[in-house]
């Protein structure tokens, strides 16, 4: 048994999420533990929680939001529109 316990402490010294997990109290060592005992490391409980969606949300926004100003500032400045226009004899 001693020897199952450390090789689980040696699996959770790299993975920061579980830390994490536990200080926000998602779970328990007790829990993972149990977990790595009966169904080991490969166990959908230790698989890292993927976070690269709220990113691009962001930047989607961002830009929508460059892009909302910057017709804004085209409306409000007709003679900047005409500047910046292809065809600025129009």
């Amino acid at each position: 048994m001693q020897d199952s316990f450390e090789h689980f402490r040696e699996f959770v010294k790299d993975k920061p999420y579980l830390q994490k997990k536990v200080k926000n109290k998602e779970t328990t060592w007790q829990e993972l533990y149990e977990h790595y005992d009966l169904y080991g490391e490969e166990d959908t409980i230790f698989s890292e929680p993927k976070v690269e969606e709220p990113e691009k949300k962001n930047e989607s926004k961002e830009k929508e939001q460059k892009d909302e100003d910057y017709f804004i500032f085209l409306r409000e400045n007709p003679i900047w529109h005409k500047k910046l226009s292809r065809n600025p004899e129009e």
